[in-house]
């Protein structure tokens, strides 16, 4: 197997509940390689950690988005000049064009992403030189012919978004007193948030649903859209960062998940808004921006209702059909059913295997059956290693086993040996004697009455003492136990 070395570049926060984390860590417990992850750092995460094998590198960009962009850049074009690396991959306009502007560049993976930053024009131009330098670009969905023109002879791959299975694949719960709603992301401009508060302002929903707002760790974004919500004077209506509830178990006590998107950049390009996977194997019923990822995904009306972007009037109508809960238990079953075949993590663990594959031919061709034989003790030796050990070895002979001892063993009186303890037991007690002068009465009646507890012992074992003799035979040693008396 042929070991490399993977600089990996997301222009987001990891670990995480939502977003990267989704996209990233099948990455980490499935790549055959030396992976260092470079991604913006979390509040309460270090700048510095250790997951699944791979070396994770924070940013902690600040300021405006600009500003951020460039901070995150320098980050990266520090790591590319301190390593050197195999292959390069990034998710997302933003982490590319670190990679695109770089001189020295390795193979180039692009995977089209959900990027954080809000401003359009940050994106398209940086999307266009991903597009152009990359030597694999990866997408959730089908991309357009203009955009295929542009990647000219590079292999475009699709690979679907993915969660994993097991964690969400918790018991729905149902809440007859209300109609939960929930609108997961992040809370940047490109999800048209905008859109969802305008919708629901319209008289249909109003007092209806009560909804939540889940996901981003920014506080100058939540801040940002509580202020609207404040605004329009909205009933019922909560933003949450982080919830000490698992997501898993949030998504399964919601009845109607949102997913907006504005038709423009990233998502006219192919990215797929996020956590779709994750809802759809939930089985929450969704309304979703009709964008190309989402057609590529899902069908309408039969996994999920569509609604176009930037029309509160359209989401208003698709989230007022939601109500019903017979066509909820419809759309969320045929929603998971499809999750469960096409969107699964070991998907995108065997498609991204085959691409590295590809740009670096054996090194995740490996056979798990001879690693596991050279990396841990089998148990198996040849013969001739164990015919030479020694402790196979005909020329040794075993060790005589000790036999016991044929002499009489007599136990000498212990008159000489006691006034020797006795002294020694008073030289060690007097060396931290202090004068007597110094002491009190009372010690000096408890050292009195100690000594005189010593000698009354002595003297009662003069007089209990026996002795041992010991016979031997042939097989068996015994003991005779003889009682001495001692005139007084």
């Amino acid at each position: 197997m042929t070991s490399i070395r993977v600089l990996l570049a997301t222009f987001d926060a990891f670990p995480g509940e939502l977003g990267a984390s989704a996209s990233v860590r099948p990455l980490l417990a499935s790549l055959r390689a030396a992976v260092h992850l470079v991604c913006l750092r979390n509040e309460a995460e270090a700048h510095q950690s250790r997951l699944d094998g791979a070396h994770i590198y924070r940013v902690r960009c600040e300021g405006a988005e600009q500003e951020q962009v460039d901070a995150f850049t320098r980050a990266v074009h520090r790591q590319l000049a301190s390593e050197e690396y195999d292959i390069v991959h990034a998710r997302g306009a933003i982490a590319a064009s670190a990679f695109s502007s770089a001189p020295d560049r390795p193979k180039f993976i692009y995977e089209l992403a959900d990027d954080l930053a809000s401003e359009e024009a940050l994106i398209v131009n940086r999307h266009e030189e991903a597009i152009a330098c990359a030597d694999v670009v990866v997408t959730p969905s089908e991309l357009d012919e203009e955009t295929l023109a542009r990647c000219g002879t590079r292999d475009v791959l699709i690979v679907p978004p993915s969660e994993d299975r097991e964690r969400f694949s918790q018991t729905r719960r149902t809440h007859p007193e209300s109609t939960r709603m929930i609108v997961p992301g992040r809370f940047s401009s490109s999800r048209d948030l905008a859109c969802v508060l305008d919708a629901l302002e319209e008289p249909s929903l109003q007092g209806r649903v009560e909804v939540l707002f889940y996901g981003d760790g920014s506080a100058t974004r939540r801040s940002g859209l509580m202020a609207q919500i404040q605004r329009r004077e909205l009933k019922n209506v909560r933003v949450v960062s982080r919830s000490k509830v698992a997501v898993e178990t949030l998504f399964a006590a919601s009845d109607i998940a949102v997913v907006p998107a504005r038709d423009s950049t990233p998502y006219s390009f192919g990215a797929s808004p996020e956590p779709i996977a994750a809802l759809a194997l939930s089985g929450v019923a969704m309304a979703v921006a009709d964008v190309p990822a989402v057609r590529t995904l899902l069908t309408r009306d039969r996994h999920a209702l569509f609604y176009i972007p930037g029309r509160p009037t359209a989401l208003a109508e698709a989230v007022q059909r939601l109500l019903d809960p017979a066509l909820r238990h419809a759309l969320a079953s045929s929603a998971r059913s499809h999750a469960l075949n096409a969107m699964g993590s070991a998907l995108r663990q065997d498609a991204f295997a085959q691409i590295y594959e590809s740009l670096a031919p054996g090194s995740q061709a490996a056979d798990p059956w001879l690693e596991a034989i050279e990396t841990e003790d089998t148990g198996i030796r040849s013969a001739q290693l164990v015919a030479d050990s020694p402790k196979h070895s005909s020329k040794s002979e075993p060790p005589e086993e000790p036999s016991l001892p044929k002499t009489t063993i007599r136990r000498e009186p212990q008159k000489e040996l006691e006034p020797q303890r006795t002294q020694r037991s008073e030289e060690q007690n007097g060396e931290n004697r202090e004068p007597k002068e110094r002491r009190s009465q009372k010690t000096i009646r408890m050292e009195t009455k100690t000594a005189r507890s010593e000698q009354d012992t002595i003297r009662t074992e003069k007089k209990r003492k026996k002795k041992r003799t010991f016979s031997d035979r042939e097989d068996t040693a015994e003991i005779k136990l003889v009682d001495i008396e001692f005139d007084e």
